[in-house]
């Protein structure tokens, strides 16, 4: 590994816990919708469905944030990329939770939410993945 030396590749970090537990204060019923519609979530590489997949894995059949049974975060499970196409039946449920879904998604991108850091040679960053949802900027190129 080298480092980037034109800049980018910032590490960005979310708390979901955070992110759900705001949800669950601005509107309940799309907390309800996202702790209990099971959503399947899988792998694809190499193609962009399934049959033309060269690695297809189906990893879990749960809702997107999950709760104990008194109520309190267990994970969250925010990946856009990695969702299977829904099998909710009704198109209203469908409509019901990709607006829940985007509520959430606008909570993960916001600024205020986030904290950017820049890993350094020798840097090591250790992250709770059923609590902190991550990603990483592009890498500055050319």
């Amino acid at each position: 590994l080298k480092p980037a030396t034109k800049g980018g590749g910032e590490t960005i970090l979310v708390d979901g816990f955070a992110v759900a537990e705001q949800i669950r204060s601005q509107n309940v019923a799309d907390f309800d919708l996202l702790t209990t519609a099971p959503i399947e979530h899988h792998y694809v590489e190499g193609g962009s469905s399934p049959s033309n997949a060269k690695i297809y894995s189906r990893c879990c059949n749960k809702p997107v944030i999950e709760i104990d049974r008194e109520g309190m975060l267990k994970q969250i499970r925010y990946n856009p990329y990695d969702r299977a196409p829904m099998r909710i039946t009704s198109t209203d449920d469908i409509i019901k939770f990709y607006k829940a879904y985007e509520r959430l998604s606008k909570l993960v991108h916001d600024t205020k939410n986030q904290l950017e850091i820049s890993l350094k040679p020798g840097n090591v960053i250790f992250i709770d993945n059923f609590r902190v949802l991550h990603a990483r900027k592009a890498f500055q190129v050319g």
